[in-house]
């Protein structure tokens, strides 16, 4: 008795029968004996050799031969279809994958030709945010109009965008002079679009507080500010302000501790921050402690500072040689105006306040009067600033003839210096007597080069009052006066002159200001 077959090829026989050969028994159903065959299912699909030639078989089983002619290209076909599918899809991945690498490699080189080159032939293909932003960035150094129509087409600003592209759309609005209402509302919307991302939402509130406090709503810039400063602590220079345009001096001064309080752990784990080190000297001074910032300076590296530190040290220097002039300290000022001047020959604050000491009757007024004499015997360009720092600290002091005598120095070396002409016309017309005409040449030729600025219109108006020329001379103050405010000698002019041609009720409005103090 034969072993019966497993289940697998039980099923599979009817199938593979398909393409067996035929069988004697298949064709005639008798053995070669001539006795029956007893049929089952089982034998129908028995492999036994076949002796039938080929043209029988294809005239007993034609439709197995169509089979195969007909299956045999339709699964070429199948698979060509396939293969061609699959290149379709493979080749633009291959054309993305290799612009993306020849991109990446020119901005690696700063070679901005080939990247935007790069980028462009990417963008027929397709392009990611980050891709597309690169492309924006690198149009923008070319092409500015172009970038930023390109910028506000990749994020509008009433849905969210890519962020970077959001901050910096909102960085140039916030930089357009004169900025318009609207370019301010968009550049809010596209900030607070940004507050959500985890990179740029202590720079978006810092922004924002920076727009708020200049618009001049310094209370909604605080809370902006005061979130800024949880990570960049120069934020807290911006927060100053904001607070000191509130008068909260109680909160300027909290801010300043706490500054210095993060900032000296931080200085003491990583010396070889610079930034840190002047911010935190700074901010020192604010609180007047003046001599823990120039430790910190002077000991900054054992071989010495570095120019940036020396600067820095020059304006710690001058910031204390004006607090000890203001407490009365004369001998620490000028010995703080002696180490600033030996760093920095050219630095003008230390100038201002030697000259401020001279003026005082202090035991270092002649000391410091004795040391800018001898600036003056060298000569050069310092000898003309020192001249025009004399010459204003006589006008300060009433003595008009050494103030024009000052100002006839630096004049005649500095023929074209607009603000020095107006100086010493100013003296001129001061002087007994006063030389009027060429105190009004003076200043009409300051004014030719500089027409809008208020102060010389003061000066030729206030000239103009002396030689009784009260038309002009209303014209050039009322000019002076929608620029510039809080001028006494300004207020004096004016109700004078009005009182000339006759307008009483408008001399009256401006006499108690001509009383006020400058």
């Amino acid at each position: 008795m034969k072993p019966r077959r497993g289940w697998w090829k039980r099923l599979t026989s009817p199938v593979l029968g398909l393409f067996r050969g035929p069988s004697l028994d298949s064709l005639s159903g008798m053995r070669a004996d001539g006795s029956v065959v007893r049929r089952r299912f089982r034998d129908r699909f028995r492999r036994r050799p076949t002796t039938l030639p080929p043209e029988a078989e294809w005239e007993r089983r034609p439709w197995r031969w169509k089979l195969w002619l007909g299956a045999v290209p339709a699964v070429l076909a199948l698979v060509g279809l396939g293969v061609t599918m699959a290149a379709v899809d493979v080749a633009p991945n291959a054309v993305r994958d290799r612009y993306r690498k020849w991109s990446d490699q020119a901005l690696e080189e700063n070679n901005t030709e080939l990247a935007e080159l790069s980028l462009r032939r990417l963008a027929q293909v397709s392009l990611t945010p980050k891709e597309r932003f690169q492309l924006v960035l690198l149009t923008l150094k070319q092409n500015p109009a172009a970038g930023r129509q390109m910028l506000e087409g990749m994020v509008p600003s009433d849905r969210q965008g890519h962020v970077p592209a959001h901050f910096l759309l909102a960085t140039i609005q916030l930089k357009q002079q004169p900025m318009a209402s609207a370019d301010r509302a968009q550049a809010e919307a596209h900030l607070k679009h940004c507050l959500d991302d985890d990179d740029y939402r202590a720079r978006s509130h810092l922004v924002l507080g920076e727009m708020y406090h200049k618009a001049g709503e310094s209370a909604r810039a605080v809370p902006h500010l005061q979130q800024a400063l949880l990570q960049l602590p120069d934020a807290a220079f911006l927060l100053v302000q904001a607070f000191t345009a509130l008068k909260r001096a109680d909160q300027v001064e909290r801010v300043w501790r706490d500054f210095i309080n993060r900032a000296e752990p931080s200085l003491k784990s990583n010396p070889d921050n610079q930034s840190l080190r002047l911010q935190l000297a700074t901010a020192l001074c604010e609180l007047n402690r003046y001599d823990r910032a120039l430790e910190l300076l002077r000991h900054a590296r054992p071989t010495g500072a570095n120019a940036t530190e020396r600067q820095a040290i020059c304006f710690v220097l001058a910031r204390y040689a004006e607090y000890a002039l203001k407490e009365d300290q004369f001998g620490k000022a000028y010995e703080l105006i002696s180490e600033g001047l030996a760093l920095d020959p050219t630095n003008s604050r230390f100038y201002i306040t030697l000259v401020l000491l001279a003026e005082g009757k202090s035991s270092n007024a002649a000391e410091a009067t004795r040391r800018l004499e001898a600036l003056l015997a060298v000569g050069g360009p310092l000898a003309d600033y020192i001249h025009i720092l004399l010459g204003s600290a006589a006008v300060r002091a009433g003595d008009a003839p050494r103030a024009t005598r000052h100002y006839e120095i630096a004049f005649a070396r500095n023929a074209e210096a607009a603000v020095l002409a107006n100086n010493l016309a100013y003296v001129l017309a001061r002087t007994e007597p006063p030389q009027l005409e060429r105190a009004l040449e003076m200043v009409n030729r300051a004014i030719a080069k500089r027409p809008d600025d208020p102060r010389f219109r003061v000066t030729r108006g206030q000239i103009a009052v002396k030689q009784n020329r009260w038309a002009e001379a209303i014209v050039d103050l009322e000019f002076a006066l929608q620029k510039m405010s809080g001028n006494s000698e300004l207020h004096e002019g004016l109700a004078e002159a009005y009182a000339a041609v006759g307008e009483k009720s408008l001399a009256e409005r401006h006499q108690p200001l001509a009383m006020r103090k400058k």
